[in-house]
């Protein structure tokens, strides 16, 4: 059974995780100045990486492992929910996130924290799919 506990707390990390980016951290980054916001989507940046991005990216290769091994709706749908959420952040945020990186573009985070709301229901949607997955 340690796998699926694995599987689950993964899961609670990168829901948490990305909820810390999206309440916490995008907002703050509207009260500096282009200059400032710059350097510190920069400095900021290799930290996010390392704390949320590769254990999402952890949690996609355990959900197509899930999936390989075990496939239910609800492991489907978990997948579906990150393939979901990757894409969004390839298309949309990963642009978005390159333009507050080159000019402090405030606007860039305006539509950051207007779009990013695909990946907090993406990623809480999964959440609530591994807990129902490990419970049963």
């Amino acid at each position: 059974m340690l796998y699926p506990t694995f599987y689950a707390m993964l899961s609670s990390y990168c829901l948490a995780g990305c909820l810390m980016e999206h309440f916490a951290l995008y907002p703050g980054w509207l009260l500096t100045s282009p200059e400032t916001l710059a350097t510190i989507h920069t400095a900021q940046s290799p930290g996010i990486t390392i704390i949320y991005v590769l254990p999402k990216l952890s949690l996609t290769l355990s959900i197509i492992v899930q999936v390989l091994n075990s496939p239910t709706l609800t492991n489907y749908f978990s997948m579906a929910m990150l393939t979901i959420s990757w894409i969004s952040t390839v298309t949309i945020q990963i642009p978005l996130q390159q333009r507050i990186r080159k000019r402090g573009d405030r606007e860039a985070v305006k539509g950051l924290i207007a779009t990013d709301w695909v990946r907090v229901l993406t990623m809480s949607a999964n959440f609530f799919a591994v807990l129902f997955s490990v419970a049963g």
